[in-house]
């Protein structure tokens, strides 16, 4: 194990290199807190071989902390680049901020639950892929999750509770016109672009240079949403 390459809350990243051999791998030193969220990485991970996914070998526990060694890349973060050329290389950068509508919501708790964050995720990735398929169709397609009900149901394209399930049937019907790649991974609200206008604040994202915000429908309904932004 060489220098330390990257410093998170919970976690530290190493260089490393396999015993043996030249190769260089990432190693995650992370505290045992996050055992869950590691858990679930590896498990979409573990069989993933593909040249645009960075690459799980193995994981492993010790005393306090829980180990994960993955590929090693060497390019400059995403936050870097934007430094570097100030704001992105799209000509306009789209967002929108909306409600839920309140018919929607009380649907979604019809059956007693009261926590429906993980549906308001998913309803924003459909709204989204709604409102951009035009712009989309055909391309490779990056979702950020930061819910990992979200996430599995998109990953898996199921789903076990009627709710979730018809979201999904409503997404597969907007995939099939588009014939896009698209690839699907958490990240951290902290690290989400997208927190913000769903908060119902723009500024933040000044950095992204100019945006263009747009009026969505309900992908179920095709009834307007309500701006927040």
């Amino acid at each position: 194990m060489y220098d330390e390459v990257g410093r998170g809350e919970h976690s530290v990243v190493y260089k490393g290199r396999k015993k043996g051999t030249i190769e260089f791998v990432a190693i995650h030193c992370v505290e045992k807190c996050k055992r869950l969220e590691l858990r679930n990485i590896v498990r979409l991970t573990h069989e993933m071989d593909h040249p645009n996914v960075v690459r799980f070998h193995e994981w492993y526990e010790t005393t306090n902390h829980i180990w994960m060694v993955v590929e090693l890349c060497t390019g400059d973060s995403l936050d870097a680049v934007l430094t570097q050329d100030k704001n992105l290389p799209e000509e306009t950068v789209r967002c929108f901020g909306v409600e839920v509508p309140h018919e929607t919501v009380m649907l979604w708790k019809v059956d007693g639950r009261e926590h429906v964050i993980g549906l308001v995720e998913l309803y924003a990735c459909v709204t989204a892929l709604k409102e951009w398929k035009h712009i989309i169709s055909g391309q490779r397609v990056l979702l950020f999750i930061d819910n990992y009900g979200a996430q599995d149901c998109l990953v898996k394209g199921s789903a076990n509770i009627n709710t979730w399930r018809k979201l999904l049937l409503t997404l597969e019907e907007i995939d099939d016109s588009l014939f896009a790649n698209m690839w699907v991974t958490r990240v951290a609200s902290s690290s989400n672009p997208a927190d913000f206008p769903s908060r119902g604040s723009l500024k933040e994202l000044g950095f992204l240079g100019s945006l263009d915000i747009c009026s969505p429908v309900c992908p179920m309904t095709g009834v307007a949403l309500v701006s927040i932004c």
